[in-house]
């Protein structure tokens, strides 16, 4: 079982921008085998720890709030469905709990390997022909490019791991970090320009404590440098968007958004969904008009009322995890992302500033607040909740991570 785990570990991440058949099949031993780990080491799951309890209530809760949702307004799950996901973190958390052997190793080496792919697939996607110009894989660029990201962050959480076996080693994870951000870039995804500079904020609030003034003011100067360079460079299109960002919002405020019958652009196309997200959650407060069919009736009515515009008809989201589970799933929907995202980022915080945590525990506890982090922020302006990919993605490493960062879950 110790090279299934290992397997899991490097094939998941090399393959999820690439071969998404693959990383699902990944996915799917790690719940099976979890499942049979359950069965077999019952009397060491029973009584659950209180703080497992908790983490086990906040993965679940949001397809519980679907479940209601659905029964409420006698709709299908739709989009929702795939919510069930982060119910089966439970099995694979206890999948990688019990299985044997050292799986530190294999982590980073699937999150650097990933990386690495990640700015392959982006430059091959740029370099012969892609018709959007956008790196992509087999994904949305506005998917790839967020995960592209988190892989690169979270590898570079294992300096500590290679500095502990030889020191020019800890070139890899840097170099690893850099294939992640520049893929990311490649995506010409606004969103992760936004994750970047929150991850960057973290970054240097965290290195101040560790490193030397040296070091430190070195680390800041480069970063400052690397974002005038990158700004600048036309492969990138940083300049040009920023630029279209701040027209588009300017005349989306200055205008009547329902009256432009020539269509929206992509940033105040982002800005209608959101009102008639909020529009939709005003009408349905509590549990939302449904994940299925109903979010586009309700937004079909609010066109026929001449209260947005016709042109956002064709989306079946918000393009924001909060706003779009508001109007989907209401309150609770919006109280299970909350638990899914700060209970275990709560937990990850206490085994960081924990003192008795070992450098290894530390080390998994800083890339699951990275990962959630990115996600947060990143899920302001895309509905990645509604994506497979990115659901899989998040449950999978929440899975690790939480299994890796303690042998037995406990918040105190």
């Amino acid at each position: 079982m110790h090279y299934l785990a290992a397997a899991i570990l490097i094939i998941f991440p090399s393959t999820i921008l690439g071969l998404n058949k693959i990383y699902g099949l990944a996915a799917i031993v790690a719940i099976c085998v979890g499942f049979f780990y359950m069965y077999k080491n019952k009397n060491q799951i029973i009584p659950l720890s209180q703080a497992e309890k908790i983490i086990f209530f906040s993965v679940s809760l949001l397809y519980f709030s679907a479940l209601m949702t659905a029964l409420y307004n006698n709709v299908s799950l739709g989009r929702s469905s795939q919510y069930y996901t982060f119910v089966m973190i439970i099995p694979t958390y206890y999948f990688f709990k019990f299985c044997p052997g050292d799986k530190e190793k294999y982590l980073w080496t699937g999150l650097i390997l990933g990386s690495f792919i990640a700015l392959g697939i982006g430059s091959y996607d740029i370099v012969f022909g892609n018709k959007i110009f956008r790196a992509h894989g087999v994904l949305n660029p506005n998917i790839f490019g967020p995960i592209a990201l988190i892989m690169g962050v979270m590898s570079l959480t294992s300096l500590g791991w290679f500095k502990e076996r030889q020191q020019r080693m800890i070139i890899v994870p840097i170099i690893a970090l850099l294939s992640g951000v520049l893929a990311s870039l490649l995506s010409l995804s606004r969103g992760v320009w936004v994750v970047l500079f929150t991850l960057i904020v973290f970054y240097i609030w965290y290195s101040y404590k560790h490193l030397s003034r040296k070091t430190f003011s070195i680390i800041i100067i480069a970063i400052t440098l690397s974002f005038g360079i990158i700004y600048n460079i036309p492969i990138f299109k940083m300049q040009q968007r920023f630029d279209i960002a701040i027209v588009q919002t300017s005349n989306y405020f200055d205008s009547d958004s329902t009256s432009n019958l020539s269509g929206l652009g992509s940033i105040d196309a982002r800005l209608e969904m959101w009102k008639a997200a909020l529009l939709i959650f005003k009408e349905n407060p509590l549990l939302g008009a449904g994940w299925a069919k109903n979010y586009n009736i309700e937004l079909n009515l609010l066109i026929e009322q001449k209260l947005i515009n016709a042109s956002i008809s064709k989306y079946q989201e918000a393009h924001s995890i909060y706003l779009s589970s508001m109007a989907k799933g209401g309150l609770l929907a919006l109280a299970g992302i909350f638990a899914l995202f700060f209970i275990p980022l709560i937990f990850f915080i206490k085994i960081l500033s924990h003192r008795s945590s070992s450098p290894s525990q530390q080390r998994i506890a800083l890339a699951g607040i990275l990962l959630l982090v990115s996600i947060i922020f990143n899920g302001l302006s895309e509905s990645l909740l509604e994506k497979s990919t990115t659901i899989n993605f998040l449950a999978f490493y929440l899975a690790v991570f939480l299994a890796l960062a303690s042998n037995k879950l406990e918040i105190k």
